[in-house]
């Protein structure tokens, strides 16, 4: 999909319309993602549920986004993001938090649709041809397949038409943003800047005060006074047994047992894929043009080769002239001998003339990126077939790969039907589709073994229509063309476990947390010391620590600790040779280090390789597109019905 879609896709989406792909079809591969995402973002996902429901969540230059629509893409957000983080929401993530997300997100899918639509972007069928073919998900054995392509449309309800309406819509959105992505970018004097603040290198002494917690007495009513405030966080966790039933595309492949006639028949029609490509030899001569060419050059370098070219219809030898002007070294002492060619092998600008050409013909100057090319065609190989008997094992390799997954598919989606419209028992499915039920050990939500490994698993089965109802579960995938259905069949609530059970944790948690306290505070207390003149050797002799010393190092340096390096590099640069400045920070174990920087080096304003700009540029075009966006919003007559969230 990566290769579909430009660098500034929407991010509501690449969030929102996952969750849609795990929930709704999880058995179709990523590319689902597209296929939901196209009628709910563009056409209004009320097409999915029909009318009849006057709420409307919001309203965007007269246009009306459904209540209904919100709350199905706000749920199906919010269980994305359960699955996420073992069936509970992330730290600091709340449903109003979520709401405004999702919304957001919808209001402004709609807006850049009219905003496209109203500015006529428009998508030529070739480019969606290209798009559709570039799917991984229409494929069989790396190559687009029409019947596969029209196979999963008519499982997924689609037609063409209207898939290819919606992919035209979702492409004209994506190249909206991309030209606002692409026509950004920094001054030279801001790139330069960035590099000499990226290549800058800083000297420092720090010591580090130690966090101990085995110094630190914690008192029984201190503890009971914490296990009274948090008992709920001492509970032996929720757990559930699961019945489940698994359909992979493995366990049909070793149940495909073609007939020698299939195998044949299946060659036949795939004769393409079992066939020596045609190759061509060929001769070139290469004028090259200097980086940054100037038209005078480009036209003086095309000239000279349309010179060549007379001189070789004239009858020239081709060899001796590539061995005396052409510029391709490597080819030009053997007579510019480019060897045998297959398609794919050349830039697309040299192939396309090179397979139009006949035997022994010259082509014109060619354009490409090193210059200017003349090819001549020496010899062809035409394609050939390989014979039946020689290719017979990849012929059935291929055989039951293409069934397999067929058969998957056409299986998945029974199995989807089954489990829901059967959803208080997964015999009927495994019945019909001759598959066990097999059994987990005992899950919670945040450990499982087997398939209950699977975060999306365990969030399944602690979900309320699974948990609380007794429903089977959607169907889960759980790799490519690999996918598991599960239900409940034992459940123990949590309990809470006694204060003698608990202690020492409690224990060990509140020392630990008390001796980071601690170490801060003593941190503090060295530091004001070192403000007031005093030397850091002295200071930390008085903590029984040492002293350690860098030369100048880089942000990226791994010699030191890296919460360390970046400390120092936040300071500000001592007012001379002889004096320091000074900070502090905590480290990842509770340890407190203390820094002295010592010497600020300027870097070098000159990128070594061209990564810094480039990264830069791209945020600065992640900038320039939220910057779009706002203006949009803000230029938008945009009506919120908070009542109805």
């Amino acid at each position: 999909m990566a290769s579909l879609y430009p660098a500034a896709h929407i991010v509501f989406f690449l969030a929102v319309l996952t969750t849609i792909r795990d929930r709704i079809s999880g058995w179709i591969a990523y590319f689902v993602v597209l296929l939901i995402s196209i009628p709910f973002a563009f056409w209004g996902i009320e097409t999915y549920f029909g009318g009849g429901n006057d709420l409307v969540a919001a309203e965007v230059n007269g246009v009306e986004i459904p209540m209904q629509a919100f709350t199905y893409q706000y749920q199906q957000q919010r269980q994305y993001l359960q699955q996420l983080y073992g069936g509970h929401l992330p730290p600091g993530q709340s449903d109003a938090a979520i709401k405004r997300t999702v919304l957001q997100g919808m209001v402004r899918a709609e807006l850049l649709q009219q905003v496209v639509n109203n500015a006529g972007y428009r998508i030529s069928d070739q480019a969606l041809l290209d798009a559709i073919m570039q799917l991984d998900a229409f494929k069989t054995h790396g190559q687009f397949d029409p019947r596969r392509y029209e196979q999963i449309l008519r499982l997924q309800g689609q037609t063409k038409e209207s898939f290819e309406q919606g992919l035209r819509q979702q492409l004209a959105v994506s190249y909206f943003e991309d030209g606002i992505m692409q026509s950004a970018f920094l001054p030279p004097s801001a790139e330069q800047e960035l590099q000499r603040l990226k290549n800058q290198r800083r000297a420092f002494s720090y010591f580090v005060i130690p966090a101990d917690p085995t110094s630190v007495n914690i008192g029984d009513g201190t503890i009971a006074r914490y296990f009274a405030a948090h008992r709920d966080g001492f509970q032996t966790p929720e757990r559930v047994k699961l019945a489940y039933v698994e359909l992979d595309e493995k366990d049909l492949l070793g149940k495909i047992e073609p007939s020698r006639a299939e195998l044949h028949k299946y060659y036949q029609s795939e004769a393409d894929r079992y066939t020596t490509p045609e190759l061509r030899k060929a001769r070139q001569i290469l004028l090259k043009l200097p980086e940054g060419a100037d038209q005078k050059s480009i036209d003086k370098t095309r000239q000279r080769a349309e010179q060549l070219v007379a001189r070789l219809q004239a009858g020239a030898d081709f060899a001796k002239l590539a061995q005396q002007y052409s510029e391709d070294k490597l080819s030009a002492s053997s007579g510019g001998n480019l060897s045998f060619i297959a398609r794919g092998d050349l830039n697309p600008e040299v192939e396309d003339v090179l397979f139009q050409l006949k035997k022994g013909e010259i082509s014109d100057p060619i354009k490409t990126d090193l210059g200017f090319q003349i090819i001549q065609l020496v010899e062809i190989k035409p394609a050939k077939q390989k014979p039946f008997a020689a290719v017979r094992a990849a012929v059935e390799r291929d055989f039951r790969q293409q069934k397999a997954q067929d058969r998957f598919l056409e299986q998945a989606e029974r199995l989807e039907t089954l489990t829901y419209e059967q959803s208080t028992s997964l015999e009927p499915a495994a019945k019909a589709l001759g598959l066990d039920i097999k059994q987990t050990g005992w899950v919670t939500r945040q450990h499982g073994s087997g398939i209950a490994s699977s975060p999306k698993i365990r969030a399944a089965a602690f979900g309320e229509d699974v948990l609380q109802s007794g429903h089977n579960s959607d169907v889960v995938e759980l790799g490519p063309n690999r996918i598991v259905a599960v239900r409940v069949i034992a459940h123990e609530a949590a309990r809470p476990k006694p204060l003698s059970e608990v202690r020492g944790d409690i224990e060990r948690l509140l020392a630990a947390r008390a001796a980071r306290e601690n170490a801060v505070e003593t941190g503090q207390r060295a530091l004001a010391k070192l403000r007031n003149g005093k030397p850091m050797h002295e200071v930390a002799a008085q903590y029984k620590t040492s002293v350690k010393t860098s030369g100048l190092v880089g942000r990226a340096d791994t010699q030191w600790p890296q919460p360390v390096i970046a400390k120092a590099f936040t300071l500000n640069k001592p007012s001379s040779k002889a004096a320091e400045t000074f900070g502090g920070v905590q480290l990842a174990e509770g340890n407190y280090a203390v820094i002295a920087l010592r010497e600020v080096q300027p870097g070098e304003g000159k990128a070594d390789d061209g990564a810094l700009g480039a990264e830069s540029s791209i945020n600065y075009g992640l900038r320039e597109r939220d910057a779009v966006y706002q203006a949009l919003e803000a230029a938008a007559k945009i009506d919120i019905n908070r009542s109805n969230l």
